[in-house]
């Protein structure tokens, strides 16, 4: 049988050819650029900033370098501590740098700040001598925002501050353990006095005067939630509105109120008794000697707490005969 050489040759032609092919294809392509691995944190949407640092201090001048931390969409977090734009606000208690760095400045509360692209982070930080903690809150007027420049005084040290633009409040220095008795008083507004434990927030809400004399009408901010309670007798008017009615003498005072919330029930106050009124309207007639009478228009409260979480507009209305 001859023997077949053929299929070898072909074989070992083929493989050369291949090789150098492949040789050939090596040659001609083009080499890739290179390029700088793109900066991925720079194009995710941020969904939080938190700060960490030294919530609180014990002295003037201590200091603490706070972090911020950018939490991005896909998960990811990111130190922006150098990128973020710091701020505090309160400067009278504490001042940052734009790296970071946080010195105390007196004695109270503040919050510091950090901005990265769309989102901020806050955080809160007290200065108060050792052994002693601060008071703090906020003062408003129900239906609006926090009221600035109200004098506050913790009566049983003797401390004082006064509100920040949004109403803020803080009070360092006192005894751990004890409970604080505030003060609240503004030109304008009734005054209002509150007991909480030391250290522990309070909202306080603050009415402006309405004063209305006899033969007038008055209008005043629209009852609200969350809005003021007082005690008249042994029930509680909430929410309450205390007007000061003005008589020039002696007669009989009669008070017309009228609101437009059908499902609410406001009554009168006056005297020391309850005028219950009928939606739209209640009406009282009480003697008068003359002068400023106090009178609280309101619902009562439990009975009618359920119309509470309206806003009510009111008019009330007095005459002297």
């Amino acid at each position: 049988m001859p023997q077949r050489f053929l299929p070898t040759t072909v074989t070992t032609l083929v493989v050369a050819c291949a090789t150098a092919a492949c040789e050939s294809s090596k040659s001609v392509l083009p080499t890739p650029a290179a390029t700088d691995p793109p900066n991925i944190a720079a194009t995710l949407a941020v969904t939080s900033v938190k700060i960490a640092g030294t919530a609180a201090f014990e002295t003037i001048g201590q200091t603490s370098q706070f972090t911020a931390t950018a939490s991005f969409v896909d998960g990811t977090t990111k130190n922006v501590t150098s990128e973020a734009v710091w701020s505090s606000l309160n400067s009278a208690v504490v001042s940052v740098t734009s790296t970071g760095l946080a010195t105390i400045t007196g004695f109270g509360s503040a919050t510091v700040q950090a901005v990265y692209q769309t989102r901020s982070g806050f955080f809160s930080v007290s200065a108060t001598p050792a052994g002693t903690v601060v008071g703090h809150g906020r003062v408003r007027e129900p239906g609006r925002s926090g009221v600035g420049g109200v004098q506050v005084v913790e009566t049983r040290s003797g401390s004082s501050a006064q509100t920040g633009s949004q109403g803020e409040f803080a009070i360092a220095g006192l005894p751990i353990g004890t409970r604080a008795h505030y003060t609240f008083e503004k030109a304008g507004y009734e005054p209002a006095e509150i007991e909480e434990q030391v250290g522990t927030g309070v909202e306080v809400p603050l009415q402006q005067i309405i004063r209305v004399a006899t033969g007038e009408s008055v209008s005043p901010l629209q009852l609200a939630p969350h809005d003021l309670a007082y005690t008249v007798g042994s029930e509680r008017c909430y929410p309450c509105r205390l007007v000061r009615v003005s008589a020039p003498g002696p007669g009989t005072l009669q008070l017309q109120l009228r609101w437009a919330t059908a499902k609410a029930t406001l009554h009168i106050w006056a005297a020391g008794q309850r005028f219950a009124g009928t939606a739209p309207e209640a009406r009282a007639e009480i003697p008068v000697s003359g002068g400023e009478i106090v009178v609280f228009v309101g619902m009562l409260l439990p009975s009618s707490a359920e119309g509470a979480d309206d806003y009510v507009p009111f008019n009330l209305a007095a005459t002297l005969r």
